[in-house]
């Protein structure tokens, strides 16, 4: 999650900024989940999601979670999104 900078995936930093433990709105109806919620998401995942390997995240929303799940897989990894807005 370090390498990945929530601000990007943000469109309106608004009150509490990107980094504040809390989803933000993206549009759509929908929201980014909170950085807490990705970090658990991340360390439930850390077993599998090692270099080389493939991943799907369906209903990718701001695209976040697939940047960290990029960074996880490395180069030779292939993450694939999904959602239903393009």
């Amino acid at each position: 999650m370090i390498r990945v900078d929530r601000k990007n995936f943000i469109h309106d930093e608004g009150f509490h900024g990107p980094y504040a433990d809390m989803p933000r709105p993206i549009g759509w109806g929908t929201t980014i989940s909170a950085p807490s919620v990705h970090a658990s998401t991340l360390e439930a995942l850390k077993n599998n999601l090692k270099p080389g390997a493939k991943c799907i995240d369906i209903g990718t929303g701001s695209g976040y979670l697939a940047a960290c799940f990029a960074e996880m897989v490395g180069k030779e990894g292939k993450v694939y999104m999904v959602d239903h807005l393009q």
